[in-house]
Order: C-alpha cells, then sequence, then structure tokens
C-alpha cells in the first residue's frame, strides 16, 4: 500500500487515498457529482470475497459443509445473481424470495427454505421446483407438508429432506420444536405416517452478532443434545448439522480466529461420533454487512446541543438491523474524530436517532458528505414505508457503476 493510501478498520475498499475517501475503485466525491444523496452504494468484489472467505474457512475444516445465503439479509436481485454466479447457497423463508430465485435460474438443488410460517402457497411452489430441504418449526406442519405432495407431486419421486428447527437453550428463544421427552418420542411415529418426508437433520441459531467461542460453544452443544436425544426417543439418525447464522461481518470477524472455532467445533463433533454429520451455515451478515455504505448529506448542525441531521433516517437505517455502524465525513475525511455528536434523521420525531456521542470530526457543516458504512445487512429489510422517497441504489463492479433497474421498484423493495 502507498504511503498516500489508509484503509480504514480493516476494510481494505474504504480508503484514504490522496486526501480523498474512496469507497472500492471510485472517490466518494465522483460518486456525489454524479448522483444525488442519499444513495446505497453496495461493492460487488466485496460480496464476492466475503463469500470465498467463508466457503474457504469451512471447507478447510468441514470439507463437505454447505453455505445457504440468509436472503432475508438483502434480497435485491443483483446480490442474489452475485451470490447464484458463486455457486452459494440461498436460505429463504418467504414465497417472494423463492419467486425472485426461481426467476434467476437459481439452482433449486441449492436452496433450503423454512420458517415459522408456510404458506399454501410457498409449498406449492416449494414441491414444483423440488426444493431439497425445508426446515420445520412445528411438528403439526409435517403432515400438511406431506398431503400437499401427494396432492401435487405427480411422479412421486420428489422426497423432501426435513430440518428440524429446535429452540436454543436461551430464556428468550421461542421459535422451534421444545425440548420436551414427547416432542422427541412423537417424531418417530410422524415420519413413519408421512414417508413422502424424510428426516435429515436439525437446525439451532443461536442469535445474532455471535462474537465469543461461548456462544459458538453452546450453540453446538445444543445441537448435540437434541441430535442424543433424537436417537435415543425417536430412533432417528441425524445427517445434517444446521448451525445457522449470526456471524459477525467479515472484516470484524478474523480468519484465524473463526477457524479456531470451527477446528473446537470439530473436536466437539468427534468427541461425541458425529464428525460424519454433513454441517450448514447460513451466514447473512458476514457476506453483506460491510460491502453496503449510505451516502448522505448533511442537511443541519445544533452545535449547541452537538446534534447532526442527515437526509436520511431510521426508515432506512433502522435500529432492528442491529449493525456496527461507521460515521465518516468524507469532505473532512482527514480530519481526527474526536467530538462526541448525535445523529439525527430527517423524519419529524426526535425518536429518528442514527447513533448517540459518536466521536467525529467537529467542524462538521450543512452540506458536508456523511458516509454510514456496515449498512449491506437488513437495512433494506427492515427498512418501513415512511412517505419519503427510496434512496438510489448502485452496484459498484470492477469497471463501472450499475444503478439498481432504474428507480427501485416499490413493490420489490418491499417484497410486497
Amino acid at each position: 500500500m502507498s504511503k498516500n493510501k489508509k484503509s480504514l478498520y480493516g476494510n481494505k475498499y474504504v480508503n484514504i487515498e490522496n486526501g480523498e475517501l474512496k469507497l472500492g475503485n471510485i472517490l466518494c466525491k465522483n460518486l456525489t457529482q454524479n448522483w444525488e444523496t442519499p444513495i446505497f452504494l453496495f461493492l460487488e468484489q466485496k460480496i464476492r470475497d466475503n463469500i470465498r472467505y467463508i466457503t474457504s474457512v469451512f471447507k478447510e475444516v468441514f470439507p463437505k459443509s454447505r453455505g445457504f445465503y440468509s436472503m432475508k439479509a438483502n434480497f435485491l436481485q443483483k446480490t442474489m445473481e452475485i451470490i447464484r454466479d458463486e455457486q452459494f447457497g440461498a436460505e429463504i423463508v418467504s414465497f417472494n424470495e423463492l419467486k425472485i430465485l426461481e426467476k434467476l435460474n437459481f439452482d433449486s438443488s441449492r436452496i433450503i427454505v423454512g420458517g415459522p410460517y408456510l404458506s399454501a402457497q410457498l409449498l406449492d411452489k416449494i414441491i414444483s421446483m423440488e426444493i431439497p430441504y425445508i426446515v420445520i418449526y412445528d411438528i403439526d406442519e409435517i403432515p400438511k407438508i406431506s398431503q400437499r405432495i401427494r396432492q401435487n407431486n405427480k411422479s412421486n419421486k420428489y422426497k423432501p429432506k426435513i430440518l428440524l428447527k429446535f429452540q436454543t437453550l436461551k430464556y428468550t428463544s421461542r421459535h422451534g420444536l421444545s425440548h420436551t421427552k414427547d416432542t422427541f418420542q412423537t417424531l418417530s411415529k410422524i415420519f413413519i405416517a408421512n414417508p413422502e418426508l424424510e428426516y435429515a437433520g436439525i437446525l439451532s441459531h443461536y442469535g445474532t452478532r455471535l462474537k465469543t467461542w461461548i456462544q459458538y460453544e453452546q450453540n453446538l452443544n445444543n445441537l448435540i443434545e437434541i441430535v442424543q436425544k433424537i436417537k435415543n426417543f425417536a430412533g432417528l439418525e441425524t445427517k445434517i448439522l444446521d448451525i445457522g447464522g449470526g456471524f459477525s461481518n467479515a472484516d470484524s470477524l478474523k480468519e484465524k480466529e473463526f477457524r479456531s472455532y470451527l477446528e473446537r467445533m470439530r473436536e466437539m463433533l468427534r468427541k461425541e461420533n458425529l464428525q460424519n454429520c454433513t454441517i450448514f451455515y447460513e451466514p447473512g451478515r458476514f457476506i453483506m454487512e460491510d460491502t453496503g455504505f449510505c451516502i448522505s448529506q448533511v442537511i443541519r448542525v445544533d452545535p449547541h446541543h452537538r446534534v447532526v441531521f442527515l437526509n436520511i433516517g431510521n426508515n432506512f437505517i433502522p435500529k432492528f438491523m442491529k449493525s456496527s455502524l461507521r460515521f465518516y465525513n468524507a469532505d473532512r475525511i482527514t480530519e481526527s474524530p474526536n467530538t462526541p455528536m448525535d445523529f439525527m434523521g430527517y423524519i419529524p420525531s426526535d425518536q429518528d436517532i442514527l447513533i448517540k456521542k459518536y466521536n467525529f470530526t467537529q467542524s462538521v457543516q450543512k452540506g458536508d458528505i456523511i458516509v454510514i458504512a456496515n449498512v449491506g445487512a437488513y437495512a433494506l429489510t427492515w427498512s418501513t414505508r415512511f412517505p419519503y422517497q427510496i434512496p438510489k441504489i448502485l452496484f459498484l463492479g470492477k469497471k463501472n457503476i450499475v444503478r439498481y433497474q432504474g428507480d427501485p421498484n416499490p413493490a420489490e423493495f418491499s417484497l410486497s
């Protein structure tokens, strides 16, 4: 790296070069000269890098492992084209997601579907596309799926593999099957009664933004305990262990540390004679969070209360996304960020707070361009329908910028 180039916070695609902020291969000032703010910018090569990173680490430790991108993290068609081209899988929960994948000729053998609610419309599409993996949150769903297969599967060749989603052992966990003896004993009977389905494995999603080995360990211990109970009470053999997602973003989860977590998990499985199970994993935030940026503008500064107001708010940068946001003043990028500031949005409510007491450039002024990093995952998913114009959405490739389908379609934006 040249003396005139400096990466910010470990992301090699965010640099200060000759006193200017650069995202990927484009200067931020060039973006705002050609596009009116607010803008969402996604870096295509960073998405590809993150996919290859997590695939490589998992394959090194678990050669048979399979990754399924959690599509709800960022469901834009361009995102899914990249996922498809990298031959990564997709994990989905809705009919609308499956329609997008069908439109893209996404390999159905790389799709896993499941959630708390499986509509009749979704089930019929699953059957017609012969999606191989279905995740069940409720035992009562099994006979319902089996019946629809009998009604719609004319060839009698389609037999999906069922993964059972169990509650984690956290006190807040409610989604999924309970850990009662009655639940486990029922499993054997229900799969015998519904031969159209094949029991294959279990899913345990511990939470979001897993940061410590203890969290990974607790999730795997939960899986191991469930596998043993399924074998003891139901007589069923588990072939697939889906550890879910919840990984931090790619730049914050260092490769050496990540690999050590997986190696310790492999040893835990070996001790329980489960080393032959295939590991599934469902990264969403890991792949997308640090690939997305919101380029916004200061519309007002309140120096007395140290508040900066932007032309973007919680309607597009929602608290529910739970991302580690970073704010850069592109117009004063070389100035030290040493003054605590509150950032608020443009919604006419005092509740529209983006972040509080964030160390920022003291000389920030109205009109300054502010880049908000780490908005690639869940920002658009959790966005609300507050009556402001949808921001422009751009994808930056190696050679050019692609505006996402002209003006984003509001119907697709909310997947309605």
